[in-house]
């Protein structure tokens, strides 16, 4: 029988006050080593493929998440590891119906998992172990979009009503300039999920913006 590997795990010196290096140290589940970090809570590292997690209480997601603070957290986990997550742990009440818009845009970003407590998150890494040891990880690396990435035409087109970024790329694909696009405006339902009623109300207001 083949030993268990363990694999690295890095908990960021800033979790001292929590535990949860003592708490995964006593699981007995990877090779536990407090570090300071500058993106992410806990890293697990196994054969050169690295998870990374940010873990937020309640009320450090809700103070991270008004400052916005928790989008530059997310774009640097997206960046640095192979499989980044946003785990929001002991949710109560109605918190998490209060965040439930905040997290499904999250999610299009990011794996956003939320457990119980403490005890349940290390349960989750544990699993997230298990599944590497026995080749059964599956992840999606999602790319997080900034608007300073982003073309100024297809900002401008993406800034409209129900104008997606891939919509507005296929807008400027078709008609190539913003202007070129209005002047054919009349041509938009080309476009999976511009329908007509929504044409109508981008008319209405282009009208406006021309009237001024």
């Amino acid at each position: 029988m083949k030993p268990k590997v363990l694999p690295e795990i890095y908990i960021d010196i800033h979790e001292s006050d929590s535990g949860l290096f003592e708490d995964m140290k006593e699981r007995d589940i990877g090779q536990c080593t407090v570090r300071h970090m500058e993106t992410g809570d806990v890293v697990i590292r196994h054969d050169n493929f690295e998870i990374g997690c940010e873990v937020k209480r309640k009320n450090d997601f809700e103070n991270s998440l008004h400052s916005g603070r928790l989008h530059d957290q997310i774009f640097r986990l997206t960046q640095t590891y192979d499989f980044p997550i946003l785990i929001v742990e002991g949710w109560e009440g109605n918190d998490y119906d209060l965040h439930r818009k905040a997290l499904r845009t999250l999610n299009r970003r990011i794996c956003v998992l939320s457990t119980d407590d403490q005890a349940d998150t290390i349960d989750l890494f544990e699993s997230f172990i298990k599944d590497i040891n026995a080749k059964k990880f599956q992840y999606l690396r999602r790319k997080i979009v900034l608007i300073d990435d982003i073309d100024p035409q297809i900002s401008f087109l993406a800034s409209l009503p129900n104008i997606s970024v891939t919509r507005a790329r296929e807008l400027l694909d078709l008609f190539g300039s913003p202007e070129n696009a209005f002047t054919h405006i009349n041509e938009w339902s080309e476009i999976n999920g511009i329908t007509e009623d929504r044409l109508f109300k981008l008319k209405a207001i282009w009208g406006k913006e021309m009237e001024r």
